[in-house]
């Protein structure tokens, strides 16, 4: 029989293993031209056609900024993006927050092997008894060489379970129908080899794959060594420090509202 604990640590094992791959981290430029860390994506297939997601925020930054992509050759983001508008003129009020472009064939060999998710790794929009948030935080992805314009990114992973806050909800005025909570007691996480450390700062890791890990705590998933395959269930989008969450849009939210724009 294993423990939930046990059930959880195979299914996060599996998320990082199935996943790294296709989560990519954003960087900008600075004034003098050096690569600069913004955020994550996600690359997806969907309906036959490579993908790209992120929130938006982060591609408003490519009013500032020239983007790229890339996990050792920086490559320049010049795709046009489907992005949610903002509320008032002004990105903090908009509580759905992605971005979705096609992405080129020549970007797509550029970005590598098992660069996007095929289908039968995105999620329906079922619950779960736990969630990985997986992405690229800024406080762990400073190593670049700017001489040749390398990058050495680090991908950070935190495990959390369902936590609906009344007051985001509320503030927010949504009615968490499109949204995934999720605990964040800010204490440990887990790098991109598996191995426990200490607290890291959220920031950076939007765009990132809100995953899956199932439904764990089922009685018969405590009598199997067999845990449920991750799927991608959505972007993440914010952390709300004080309500200790963290909050992703839903996949099925924008899948559905590309398909009907």
């Amino acid at each position: 029989m294993s423990s939930l604990l046990e059930n959880l640590s195979l299914a996060a094992a599996n998320a990082r293993k199935l996943f790294r791959n296709a989560i990519h981290p954003i960087y900008g430029t600075t004034n003098q031209g050096r690569p600069d860390h913004i955020g994550s994506s996600v690359g997806i297939v969907y309906k036959n056609q490579r993908c790209l997601l992120t929130a938006a925020h982060i591609i408003d930054e490519a009013e500032k900024t020239d983007l790229h992509i890339g996990k050792r050759e920086l490559i320049g983001i010049t795709q046009s993006f489907q992005i949610t508008p903002k509320h008032k003129g002004r990105r903090e009020g908009d509580h759905y927050d992605f971005a979705i472009s096609k992405v080129t064939e020549d970007l797509a060999m550029r970005m590598g092997e098992g660069a996007f998710l095929s289908e039968d790794h995105l999620a329906e929009d079922e619950p779960a008894h736990a969630y990985a948030f997986v992405g690229y935080p800024n406080s762990k992805n400073k190593k670049i060489d700017h001489q040749s314009r390398r990058v050495t990114p680090v991908l950070c992973m935190y495990t959390g379970t369902p936590s609906v806050s009344e007051l985001i909800l509320k503030k927010h005025n949504i009615s968490g129908n499109d949204h995934i909570m999720v605990k964040h007691d800010g204490k440990k996480g887990i790098d991109s080899e598996g191995k426990r450390i200490n607290t890291f700062g959220i920031r950076g890791m939007s765009g990132g794959a809100a995953i899956s890990l199932g439904q764990l705590a089922k009685p018969e998933r405590l009598f199997s060594d067999q845990v449920p395959a991750p799927k991608l269930s959505g972007i993440i989008i914010e952390h709300h420090k004080r309500e200790k969450v963290l909050l992703a849009t839903k996949l099925s939210t924008i899948l559905n509202a590309t398909v009907h724009s």
